[in-house]
């Protein structure tokens, strides 16, 4: 491991065709810098083993991580007393709160600027809409049939193109 930190950037342009990588969530600056140039993959952490997870590092979610959260629900999560909650700025993103919400991740956090808004999207959507929307995306062949899937389905209680700009979301 290197001590220098990298623009994320640089980091995925050099893994980015070795790895076949696919940026997700565009509205992110990459000129942060990562502490550590390598990459990790979660699926330990994902289980709650994070003890040796190096602090400073890039997670990659592949087909593993993406089929264990899957797997999540708010239902198992009650049954085994067990919050499943998600923290991170994915949920401030309205797509990103859609999805999480039908994939049953009801605890979500986020930065408070957000807050008004986010509140506001949700108590307009169904949570079967939700689910629905979900399980079509976790099938979505790349990010940009994702968006467009979670777009179909949130339906009218949000005005999407308020985010647009915010989020450079690309919706037909």
């Amino acid at each position: 491991m290197t001590s220098r930190s990298l623009p994320v950037q640089e980091i995925l342009d050099a893994k980015r065709e070795v790895l076949d990588l696919e940026l997700l969530t565009k509205g992110v600056p990459l000129d942060r810098c990562a502490s550590d140039p390598d990459l990790t993959s979660p699926g330990l952490a994902l289980a709650g083993h994070t003890a040796r997870i190096p602090h400073g590092r890039m997670w990659v979610f592949g087909e593993t991580e993406m089929t264990y959260v899957e797997t999540l629900s708010e239902e198992i999560g009650r049954t085994a007393r067990i919050e499943v909650s998600v923290c991170g700025e994915m949920a401030s993103n309205p797509l990103g709160a859609f999805l999480l919400l039908g994939l049953d991740i009801t605890a979500l956090s986020m930065a408070w600027p957000s807050l008004p808004e986010i509140r506001e999207l949700i108590s307009g959507i169904r949570m079967e809409d939700a689910r629905i929307a979900a399980k079509q995306a976790l099938s979505a062949g790349n990010s940009s049939e994702v968006i467009q899937c979670l777009a179909d389905k949130i339906g009218n209680p949000a005005n999407l193109r308020v985010f647009q700009g915010r989020w450079n979301l690309s919706i037909s």
